[in-house]
């Protein structure tokens, strides 16, 4: 499946451009170069190449995507794990105590909303407002509105 969906996505990126997601690194995307199949003569008939695509896609979906569930604790652990929950606090309690709670949760491996509760930076019906993840997807600041 793997070499089936490199080879259409050097059909779908004939520049040579293009993201490959990199596991075994940090979870990063990486852009790399891919040889120009148009370039070194090696493009096949683009019927082929169309049907070689759909077939591709038809079977990633049915072997990698349909099923897919989430697991909703899971994700909410990982949001709340998450440092960038601090970024909320910044406007608030200013970016310098904001990041001495990044950098403590960081050190001890607690989440920022432990942190901010043993440091009683506000309060807690406060916090819960600010450091709602669902909150954070919408604009603006909440101690602000």
């Amino acid at each position: 499946m793997r070499t089936q969906l490199y080879r259409v996505s050097r059909l779908r990126y004939p520049s040579g451009a293009s993201s490959s997601y990199n596991s075994r690194r940090e979870n990063t995307f990486q852009t790399s170069r891919v040889s120009n199949p148009v370039a070194n003569g090696k493009m096949e008939e683009p019927c082929n190449d169309i049907e070689f695509t759909a077939n591709v896609v038809k079977a990633f979906a049915e072997k990698c995507v349909v099923g897919i569930e989430a697991n909703e604790g899971h994700c909410t652990e990982m949001v709340e794990q998450s440092l960038a929950m601090f970024t909320s606090l910044a406007p608030v309690i200013g970016y310098d105590a904001a990041a001495r709670i990044a950098k403590e949760s960081y050190a001890t491996e607690k989440t920022i909303r432990e942190i901010a509760v043993a440091h009683k930076v506000l309060s807690s019906d406060k916090l819960a407002t600010i450091l709602d993840p669902w909150r954070m997807t919408e604009p603006g600041i909440p101690e602000k509105e």
